[in-house]
């Protein structure tokens, strides 16, 4: 594909002529010197976990600024014909899912086209910047383009914590979410899991910028067999679903203040009645002994 020369001999007269031509191959023959250029690269999820799927949009722009030019005597049209762009993975850790576009057609000046491409990063990939090779064929007069496009994979997620002791909150359980991603994250959702009754039975933030954090807060009540209770983390990054490992938190040592009071005066009156059945017992012996003391 491009500029070939051909010639072609002739004999006129018994003189032999010999001429030159210049044809295009493998393209529409189109008189034609815009110019291309990459304007923006867009990858969403701006940085991937591994397993990820992302999109790559690439916006090509023709940087010229007039439909023709005179050159040599000659008008050239200023659109820029594309004939193929292909982007592909200089690493086996990340995949181009999508097939390259052909024919994709003219961009007149100043003029902008996107073409999106599917990646996937697979499971086992450490943290990095990966790089794409991004290839465009233009037109004969159109020169080609050989680019670089960065890929970030990072493996970090959101966390959650327990904010306040349910010493300081009785039948209330304070979580602290924060965002450890270098990205925003959507559809953010904590899922309480244990033997009690949640009010919200589900919380949902939506969406978080990276380093942002929330406070949430659950009302609960407790069931009679007392249990640990998970949270689970749940949120998208990008079109992905990822779910965290549980926040457990341990409630059997951590009993409300008024259920520990309660039991506290329990076990302090079942010890008073004790201690006084034991101290009329003993009276008892001790004046029975003194009296047979006195007989004898």
């Amino acid at each position: 594909m491009g500029t070939n020369t051909i010639e072609l001999g002739y004999r006129v007269d018994g003189t032999f002529t010999k001429r030159e031509f210049d044809i295009e191959v493998g393209s529409e023959v189109v008189d034609a010197r815009g110019t291309v250029q990459l304007e923006n690269c867009v990858v969403s999820p701006e940085a991937l976990i591994p397993g990820d799927t992302a999109t790559v949009t690439l916006k090509l722009t023709n940087s010229a600024s007039e439909y023709t030019i005179e050159m040599d005597g000659s008008d050239y049209s200023m659109n820029a014909q594309i004939q193929s762009a292909e982007l592909s993975g200089e690493s086996e850790m990340i995949e181009v899912t999508s097939e390259p576009y052909y024919n994709v057609g003219i961009i007149g000046p100043g003029d902008s086209l996107e073409l999106p491409f599917t990646i996937q990063v697979k499971n086992n990939t450490p943290d990095g910047t990966y790089l794409l090779k991004f290839k465009l064929e233009g037109s004969a007069r159109l020169y080609s383009l050989n680019l670089k496009i960065p890929v970030t994979v990072d493996s970090s997620s959101i966390d959650a914590v327990l904010s306040e002791t349910l010493e300081l909150n009785p039948g209330r359980i304070i979580l602290s979410v924060a965002n450890n991603r270098p990205n925003t994250v959507n559809a953010v959702t904590i899922i309480p899991d244990g033997n009690a009754t949640f009010e919200p039975a589900e919380y949902f933030i939506g969406t978080m910028e990276s380093d942002e954090l929330f406070t949430v807060k659950f009302d609960m009540k407790e069931e009679n067999d007392l249990t640990d209770i998970n949270f689970k983390l749940r949120f998208k990054n990008g079109n992905n679903w990822h779910e965290t490992d549980a926040l457990t938190v341990a409630l059997k040592d951590q009993r409300s203040p008024h259920t520990q009071k309660r039991e506290t005066q329990v076990d302090l009156t079942v010890i008073a009645i004790l201690a006084a059945v034991l101290a009329t017992v003993s009276g008892f012996f001790i004046l029975m002994r003194h009296r047979r003391a006195k007989s004898e």
